[in-house]
């Protein structure tokens, strides 16, 4: 089994019972008929995504359609070719926000999921429509990665402007609200996000192209073969646990992906 199908499967798994847990409902089947189709499986293989929406739906984003999963079957959604449809059947992002919105990135757009099932397409001023991250502010701003510009969405305009150039392509938003990014593979920087200036950088000790905040603070880094960990706190480089530096397969690998998923626990993919 090919191990980005595998990485899907244990992951919906892992977050089953939260969807499990809550009530469903089905979406208005004019709808249905119009955008969506219903299946016993994913759309695509191959998963890039995940979000969990207000009712407990896990939304999966794959190399070929969004899909929505509520206990029984996966309601897989596709471009349209309209306004009120997904720009692109190639999700690369997905983002649920603290007001139950949910977003969606892909190489030709994003999209906002309305009410009655559809998604409308948000207008990006800028040439670069390939949205690889969503992020949201602790006061509710969406910001947008394109591997190159950071973004954010201009609810009194509708639309999605350019906020920082020559930006990092991996972000997490801290504990303490800082943007924090990767950029050229060499360094580590930080952002105020209230008007987005750079507050300060640092050097990885390896070259890095992933990143994720893990749920006691500290900033995990991965790429070519090798792992670190920065204390956001202290602004500092901190040894990896002997736990791990003993595993051969993750210090030995290539990490491409972590997921920060509970205190003592990352989940990764080599």
């Amino acid at each position: 089994m090919p191990m980005k199908m595998r990485k899907g499967i244990l992951f919906l798994f892992a977050i089953l019972p939260a969807a499990c847990s809550r009530p469903a409902t089905v979406p208005d089947p004019e709808i249905i008929e119009s955008y969506v189709q219903v299946a016993e499986r994913l759309s695509n293989q191959r998963v890039n995504a995940f979000a969990e929406d207000a009712d407990g739906h896990i939304w999966i984003g794959t190399a070929r359609g969004l899909n929505k999963y509520n206990i029984h079957n996966f309601y897989q959604c596709f471009s349209g070719g309209d306004s009120l449809g997904l720009p692109d059947n190639r999700i690369t992002a997905l983002r649920c926000s603290a007001s139950g919105q949910l977003w969606v990135g892909t190489p030709l757009g994003v999209s906002v999921h309305m009410d009655d099932g559809r998604f409308r397409q948000i207008r990006i001023l800028d040439d670069n429509k390939n949205v690889s991250e969503i992020l949201e502010t602790r006061d509710g701003q969406i910001l947008f990665n394109n591997n190159g510009l950071l973004l954010r969405y201009d609810a009194e305009a509708d639309c999605i402007r350019p906020v920082v150039r020559e930006y990092g392509f991996r972000s997490v938003i801290g504990q303490d609200g800082r943007i924090w990014s990767i950029a050229g593979l060499t360094e580590l920087r930080c952002y105020d996000p209230s008007d987005f200036h750079l507050i300060d950088s640092w050097r990885p000790p390896h070259l890095a192209y992933h990143l994720t905040m893990a749920t006691t603070g500290e900033i995990w880094l991965s790429g070519m073969g090798a792992l670190s960990i920065f204390d956001p706190r202290s602004e500092t480089w901190l040894d990896i646990p002997e736990a791990i530096r003993q595993e051969q397969r993750l210090m030995q690998g290539d990490i491409d992906i972590l997921f920060a998923i509970g205190p003592d626990m990352l989940l990764h993919s080599i």
